[in-house]
């Protein structure tokens, strides 16, 4: 990892009424991308009959309008000009990475994928879904042009009324020189998939369905190299994950972007769950970057965990004077549908596994916190913290507290 860790910890968006509800979560994730030293704004549009100002919470004068969206990059050491970043990164990664984001309300009539969004496409679908909802994609691009490789975005027109291109992303080894292509997650927008011509297929971060409108507690972490949104719909409800960042290749494999990509309800983690289809539905969210873009692009994944002795069982540890309680590393698979390909490594020490705790719980010095279901002794997964906020202290803020 790279940079400091920053976020918005213990947000809650309680409305009564799930369209809004998803508005304030999607405006704090834009202010945060627009408030990290180390993003740049690459594109947006307000959204349908919306303006350049048209930026605002669902209950401000200028909101975010229906199939509102945007694009941020996180910036390497260089910029397109190949002059140095002047927010000075220094960490592992030699590449850009961007993020895609965009707003779907079901109550109003036009799918995902009409204006000003198209085309666009979330679980493979391309016009009205019963789910309201915020889709996301990640996106590097290998090659180097003037020292970089920043010339992902297919889109054009200016910002707060840009339009995208089609495909979205540019596909086009060599236009403009040097370019070789870029990796798409969620895994069907690559070499096999079915959204591959147009790559216009996005993950759900969060979505509700027509029945639900309840509030929702959430928080977004992040550092130079990676992000991480977590998400609790009822507040005390199981928790979501989306994680787009590092992982540790193991010994002897030398990815040229060894980066991971999983968005949905905590997982199993059993092996033989694959993220990130070919077909774009289902849990269509995820991937892993492989190291030939040409061939293999981004292919699905799998959670696993070494779990003989690691289990409800272990935690916590005793060893100490005063009880502490352990996480552990995380391995990740290359498995697509029924093929099993192989182990990729390890995540991030960022995500890890642990049992025998609460969700929502944190560790002693409060840099560690409990995701997961309501069941102490089940699987759980830890996210780094401030090391101050206690969670559910914070009933009333959409922006929850600024880390």
């Amino acid at each position: 990892m790279g940079g400091t860790l920053r976020g918005r910890l213990d947000c809650y968006a309680n409305t009564n009424d799930k369209q809004a509800n998803i508005h304030i979560i999607f405006k704090v994730l834009y202010d945060f991308l627009k408030s990290h030293p180390n993003i740049t704004e690459i594109a947006r549009h307000g959204g349908l009959g919306g303006t350049a100002a048209n930026t605002g919470d669902y209950d401000s004068a200028t909101p975010f309008l229906q199939n509102a969206w945007y694009v941020f990059r996180m910036n390497d050491a260089t910029l397109e000009s190949g002059a140095a970043n002047p927010t000075g990164y220094s960490g592992p990664r030699t590449y850009p990475w961007y993020i895609y984001v965009q707003l779907y309300r079901q109550d109003i009539v036009g799918g995902i994928s009409s204006t000003p969004a198209v085309p666009s496409a979330m679980q493979a679908v391309t016009g009205n879904t019963a789910y309201t909802t915020m889709a996301t994609q990640y996106v590097v691009p290998v090659g180097t042009i003037a020292g970089t490789s920043e010339v992902a975005w297919n889109g054009a027109g200016t910002m707060g009324t840009n339009t995208k291109g089609t495909p979205v992303w540019k596909s086009t080894a060599g236009t403009p020189t040097g370019f070789q292509g870029c990796y798409v997650s969620p895994r069907s927008n690559n070499i096999g998939g079915a959204h591959a011509t147009n790559r216009e297929n996005c993950s759900p971060i969060f979505s509700t369905n027509s029945a639900q409108n309840l509030p929702c507690r959430f928080n977004i972490i992040s550092d130079d190299d990676m992000l991480i949104f977590t998400s609790s719909y009822g507040d005390d409800a199981s928790w979501g994950l989306e994680y787009f960042g590092f992982y540790t290749p193991r010994p002897g494999l030398t990815p040229t972007v060894p980066m991971f990509h999983y968005a949905s309800s905590i997982p199993h983690a059993t092996g033989n769950n694959t993220y990130g289809t070919v077909a774009g539905n289902g849990n269509c969210a995820g991937g892993i970057f492989m190291n030939n873009l040409a061939v293999d692009g981004v292919r699905s994944s799998s959670f696993s965990r070494y779990n003989e002795f690691f289990t409800q069982f272990s935690n916590p540890n005793r060893m100490f004077t005063n009880d502490q309680w352990d996480d552990w590393r995380i391995p990740i698979l290359l498995y697509e549908g029924t093929t099993y390909v192989g182990y990729a490594g390890d995540l991030d020490s960022t995500i890890k596994e642990t049992y025998n705790l609460n969700a929502g719980d944190t560790n002693p010095s409060k840099t560690r916190m409990v995701l997961g279901n309501n069941i102490a002794q089940s699987f759980k997964l830890t996210v780094p913290w401030d090391g101050t906020t206690v969670l559910r202290s914070n009933f009333k803020v959409r922006s929850g507290v600024v880390w």
